[in-house]
């Protein structure tokens, strides 16, 4: 169609009737593509909120590429060779994102096809300012790319796969580069758009097994009877579903789960305390997920185990004594011999093992008056004689007659040394938090410091009284309130002004007044023996954290900043501005909760924490993206660079999680500014548990 503008030879323009016959044939292009094949809907097309937002840019294509036709013959000449060139790019455009538009939610053609769409727009506007600048005759190379990309838009390829995509990119690469007429030097040695360094390439491997591969290690895999019975039902379970048409996005998801499973017993620990705890886990969440009706709630069971370290109870590497082994022998040897049963035992096993080794570290007496010491003592002496007790009645577990009573006995003991423990700590402790809380100008002055004598000399007694009970509590809420007034202190070093107006909004030194005032209260509650609200305990706790998310938040800050130098990536596509709005919501949220503390009012701060967590994968994966920012300044910029992405192929290879992120919150800018934002929202609720590793069940 632009071709048909320029002057093939000095002098000679091009004929009216030739202009008009140009014109219909932009109207038959559009009808043309409109009903091509490739564009003909599936049986059951899919739903969600990636098909809103790519039903939208669709709808907005083909208004514009309407308008296009519909005035091509009214704008000057000289703008009418970038109204054609943009009706082809438009027509492209459109093609990919159809495709986009009838893939399953996630699925790899539907996240390259949207980013190529983005890739294409780029191109096509490159080249217009391209010609812009140039001499208004073209070549017959020029002409010829040109004429190559008309023709694709009548015949326009049905996509089946991302190498059939990456083949169609990289002719269309071909021919926009010829359509530049390139000076010489311009294409010599294109690049791979992407970082040289590749972080993810056995995550890909493993994303490119196919289902039959994960059936095949399902069966093989080396894991307790329970355990393997329900990894070969849910093997089951996605083969079904995968050969049913109608079922793509649930195959897809039981399949997504079969792989994390899989993914999870590669890093089951050896450790035989651990191991039998780390499968009843996954078992118990693939229980879930094979049942329809608790599906839901064994994709989140078993995302929470994405981790395999979260899999292994406290403890770990821990050795118990020759001594003690003896004495746990034959319970350890009943509890492995019986998984489904034995998972109780083996858990309250490992705890004691814990719990052993810190009894047995050393504890420094420097700066603890006589009766510290004495209490410290006390307690170690009672700690000692529970772990006797613990060893005795573990040696005689009888697991036919009264096993629950005994593992109750055996939990009650472990809860006993734990809070001993925990007592031990906080008499340590003591002096540092007195002289915490001291700076808070509590009143009457002197107070904390006396009753905290007063408590040490009851705790060095060794008859139990209402008053050595009092003297606990105290003890315990005094180390409590010490450290939560300490951790802010930590907290709150090296943040900067505008961190705190961003995420605090304008009341930043009133809310901080706020919180010292109530550390203030609460202490003076202490020193004079009156009754403590425990509700502002939580509340200052709650606090704190959120206080110190401002510490990541300097961090996503200058995540945020490099975002721009990413942009010639091929598979990351989010600009700063994208990824702070993105951000947004998680910023309001913050300002929210914190004014809400200032007001005593909990329900934002309440909320905060499920808030945090749904962006968190976000921030993080840009994170991840942002160590790319040297390697991607390296790549080369301008047009034939974006011809280069084009040209880059997607099947198969490393960084799906970036492409992911991109396809998401591409799509998310699309739905942003609407007056209904639910589908953009979805996208971010999608990718922050795809990004955490969570199945995402079709809606």
């Amino acid at each position: 169609m632009f071709w048909g503008w320029a002057k093939i030879d000095e002098g000679v323009e091009v004929k009216k009737f030739t202009l008009r016959a140009l014109r219909m044939a932009g109207y038959a292009t559009l009808m043309c593509v409109m009903a091509a094949p490739a564009f003909a809907a599936p049986e059951t097309k899919p739903t969600g909120p990636q098909v809103t937002l790519l039903d939208k840019q669709i709808s907005e294509l083909e208004t514009q590429i309407a308008v296009d036709l519909a005035h091509e013959n009214d704008v000057a000449a000289a703008d009418r060779a970038k109204v054609d060139l943009q009706i082809d790019i438009h027509l492209i455009e459109r093609w990919l994102l159809a495709h986009a538009a009838d893939a399953p939610l996630g699925d790899p053609l539907q996240v390259c096809a949207t980013l190529r769409a983005g890739e294409v727009a780029s191109v096509g506007d490159g080249l217009v300012k391209r010609y812009q600048s140039a001499p208004s005759s073209l070549t017959p190379t020029q002409l010829d790319g040109l004429h190559r990309l008309h023709e694709m838009t009548y015949k326009l390829p049905a996509i089946k796969s991302v190498a059939d995509l990456d083949s169609t990119c990289q002719t269309m690469a071909t021919d926009l580069i010829l359509a530049a007429g390139p000076n010489q030097g311009e294409v010599d040695k294109l690049p791979k758009m992407r970082p040289a360094a590749v972080s993810d390439q056995a995550s890909e491997a493993n994303r490119s097994q196919s289902l039959s591969d994960l059936v095949t290690q399902a069966q093989s895999a080396e894991v307790s009877g329970p355990l393997r019975h329900e990894l070969e039902m849910l093997a089951r379970y996605a083969a079904t579903a995968a050969s049913d048409v109608k079922k793509k996005d649930e195959a897809q998801a039981l399949e997504q789960s079969l792989r994390s499973a899989l993914t999870l017993i590669r890093g089951l620990p050896s450790d035989a305390l651990a191991k039998p705890q780390a499968e009843a886990a996954i078992t118990q969440a693939l229980a879930l997920i094979n049942d329809p009706r608790t599906r839901e709630a064994g994709f989140d069971r078993l995302a929470s185990l994405n981790d395999p370290q979260q899999l292994i109870g406290a403890g770990e590497g821990i050795s118990l004594p020759a001594a003690s082994q003896t004495k746990l022998a034959s319970a350890m040897d009943w509890a492995q011999r019986n998984p489904e049963k034995g998972e109780l035992l083996l858990a309250v096993i490992r705890r004691f093992a814990a719990i052993s080794a810190e009894i047995d570290q050393p504890h420094s007496a420097a700066g603890l008056s006589l009766n510290q010491q004495k209490a410290i003592d006390l307690l170690q002496k009672q700690i000692i004689a529970e772990r006797t007790e613990f060893l005795d009645a573990a040696s005689a577990f009888d697991p036919l007659h009264g096993s629950t009573g005994t593992l109750s006995r055996l939990r009650g003991l472990i809860d006993r040394m734990r809070n001993s423990l925990d007592l031990i700590g906080s008499i340590e402790r003591l002096n540092k938090s007195v002289q915490v809380l001291s700076t808070y100008k509590l009143r009457p002055y002197g107070m904390l410091e006396r009753r905290s004598v007063t408590a040490m000399t009851e705790l060095a007694g060794a008859v139990t009284s209402a008053r050595r009970d009092a003297a606990i509590k105290f003890v315990q809420d005094t180390d409590r309130l010490g450290q939560i007034a300490g951790a802010f202190t930590a907290a709150s070093a090296g943040i900067s002004p505008q961190i705190k107006k961003q995420y605090m909004g304008d009341q930043a030194e009133a809310i901080e007044t706020h919180r010292a005032n109530l550390v203030s209260e609460l202490g003076t509650e202490l020193g004079s023996g009156k009754p403590l609200d425990r509700s502002t305990f939580a509340r200052l706790e709650s606090f704190n954290t959120l206080y110190a998310s401002l510490r990541e938040a300097e961090t996503t800050e200058s995540i945020i900043q490099q975002m721009d130098s990413l942009t010639q990536w091929v598979d990351w596509t989010i600009s700063s501005d994208q990824l702070r709005a993105a951000l947004q919501p998680y910023q309001d949220a913050t300002i929210a909760a914190f004014t809400a503390f200032l007001n005593d009012d909990a329900a934002p701060m309440t909320a905060w924490p499920a808030i945090h967590n749904q962006y968190l994968p976000l921030i993080r994966a840009a994170a991840q993206a942002a160590q790319n920012a040297q390697a991607c300044s390296k790549l080369p910029t301008g047009y034939f660079a974006d011809c280069a992405k084009l040209m880059t192929p997607m099947s198969e290879q490393p960084y799906a999680a970036e492409r992911e992120t991109s396809f998401a919150l591409s799509l998310w800018s699309q739905g942003a500014d609407a007056t209904d934002t639910t589908p953009a929202q979805a996208m971010i609720d999608w990718i922050s548990k795809r990004l955490a590793g969570a199945p995402v069940s079709p809606k």
